[in-house]
């Protein structure tokens, strides 16, 4: 199998070097000559991330998708879309191009949209019982090395456990497991495997620093997303939390104020940058979220111009037993400035600073 999506290109021998020609989705010829490379090196199947714009750009066009998922939606690329109705739209034109569908009978958002336009077969998946979805996902744990769960399919309760962290990756694996299921896989060889599984990069993956820090890098750059990642954080032992926010000056400026709001007293510091400045001030976009603190603020807000300088700032706020979340991320390994592609690995500064330290 390999992967197509925000964090990169992958084949099932490991990472590809290819500059995609947009953040997610790329477009069209480059989706096929990925497609191309990764046959050309024995994959036989893709996952794939698909962009709401990609869609309404028509850049998967004429591609058959054996199962699309559905995990949720929020208010997001209204610097596009300009409405919500819209954005719906373009997200449902994925489901009118697949043989199969996943649908989370939690989001209401959307769910009862897919279900009206599928005539195909399809598996639900819910956290609620009384759902009556095929799949249901209940007693989620936090572990030291991950989290459990237990699954209900088919009337039977199967105990999960995996080296992924926060709830919502219970309900997002719950989903990768219907797809599997639709796929032709077998609940037991699902089930087999899952204990194996790897972190997943930039998606709540676990760095160990010293005197007992752990550091946090996840995608988190939606105001539902932030949400949600602080309060998973927020179960784990930790004497404070730190937390890095970012506007992305190549999105939306309304959602940005959202971002300071979702996470508001939700840490000890946060900390305030910006991700893919564009042809954008940096300090307009910080300005920008940190209009949506209140005042006086309820926590420690420092701000930084460039996400470098943010997270040497999170990790200089940080000491000994505490968390640092780096949110939002970075596309290829690197920074959009000025309709440049700058070099940026938070992993490498974070040892680089944690080296200078001793």
């Amino acid at each position: 199998s390999g992967f197509l999506g925000t964090t990169g290109i992958w084949s099932s021998k490991g990472r590809l070097s290819y500059k995609k020609s947009t953040p997610t989705t790329p477009i069209s010829s480059d989706i096929h000559n990925i497609f191309s490379k990764l046959a050309a090196q024995g994959d036989q199947v893709t996952a794939m991330e698909v962009s709401s714009i990609a869609l309404d750009q028509k850049r998967v066009e004429g591609i058959v998708f054996d199962v699309a998922i559905h995990t949720n939606i929020s208010e997001e690329h209204m610097e596009y879309h300009k409405t919500f109705t819209h954005y719906l739209q373009s997200k449902l034109e994925l489901f009118r191009q697949a043989k199969a569908a996943v649908v989370n009978l939690d989001d209401a958002g959307m769910s009862k949209e897919i279900l009206e336009i599928t005539n195909y077969p399809c598996l639900t998946y819910s956290a609620d019982s009384d759902s009556g979805a095929d799949l249901v996902w209940d007693n989620c744990k936090t572990l030291d090395n991950g989290l459990a769960f237990d699954l209900l399919y088919n009337g039977e309760v199967n105990r999960v456990e995996v080296p992924l962290y926060g709830e919502y990756n219970a309900a997002n694996l719950t989903a990768a497991i219907a797809a599997a299921l639709l796929a032709g896989r077998s609940i037991d060889e699902i089930l087999r495997v899952l204990p194996d599984m790897p972190q997943v990069e930039g998606r709540f993956q676990v760095i160990s620093g010293p005197e007992g820090r752990k550091i946090i890098l996840d995608y988190a750059h939606t105001p539902v997303a932030i949400d949600l990642v602080l309060k998973e954080i927020k179960k784990l032992p930790h004497r404070r939390l730190i937390a890095m926010i970012a506007g992305i000056g190549i999105r939306d400026f309304s959602k940005m104020p959202k971002m300071a709001k979702a996470s508001e007293g939700k840490a000890d510091t946060i900390v305030v940058t910006v991700d893919h400045p564009g042809y954008n001030d940096p300090d307009d976009v910080v300005d920008a979220v940190v209009k949506g603190f209140t005042v006086p603020y309820k926590q420690e807000v420092l701000t930084a111009p460039s996400r470098k300088e943010a997270v040497i700032e999170a990790l200089k706020a940080s000491g000994p037993e505490d968390i640092i979340l780096l949110s939002s991320g970075c596309i290829n390994g690197s920074q959009i400035v000025k309709g440049e592609y700058i070099p940026h690995s938070d992993e490498e500064i974070i040892e680089e600073f944690f080296l200078g330290q001793n």
